[in-house]
């Protein structure tokens, strides 16, 4: 029985089915940790001093050397740094809980889907061999890993909508 299941899974439409419904758990399971080790209402503020930092460098560059942006940007220059500082730290405290897993997941799934494409595009995607390693897969089919991405940059935003911590 264990083995005829895992004959079903290896191939399509199975496979799919299987791979989108590793990417959601993964994506539900990445987003609650991020949910409970990030201070989502920080992050926001830090996110909005160094959007307001690029603008005033952005106007800097185009104003030919204003003296005034330049002073104010000095001025800004400390809170920017905190800012950008703290973004990166706080960023990389989900990482710390969900690496290892993922890394080992990946590890399990390779095992089966090496070499097995997946879905097969109406299109191809341009310098997708750049990504492949000489994979002998065709621009318009995709494996596990793409597959996965693909779902996973869906869910992820979903559910980052549904609880209240996209950074939007």
């Amino acid at each position: 029985m264990f083995e005829s299941l895992v004959d079903k899974l290896a191939f399509p439409p199975y496979s799919i089915l299987f791979i989108v419904g590793v990417s959601f758990v993964i994506s539900v399971i990445t987003t609650l940790v991020s949910k409970k080790t990030i201070d989502y209402d920080k992050m926001r503020y830090y996110r909005k001093v160094v959007s307001e930092y690029t603008k005033l460098q952005r106007e800097y560059a185009l104003s030919g050397g204003d003296k005034r942006l330049a002073k104010k940007l000095e001025k800004m220059k400390p809170a920017y740094s905190e800012a950008q500082a703290e973004m990166t730290k706080m960023s990389m405290k989900p990482m710390v809980y969900t690496t290892v897993p993922l890394f080992a997941i990946f590890w399990v799934l390779r095992g089966f889907y090496y070499e097995i494409p997946i879905v097969k595009l109406p299109f191809g995607i341009p310098m997708i061999d750049l990504l492949r390693r000489g994979s002998s897969f065709a621009p318009d089919v995709i494996g596990y890993v793409g597959l996965y991405f693909l779902s996973s940059f869906m869910f992820s935003m979903i559910l980052q909508r549904l609880l209240g911590i996209s950074l939007d």
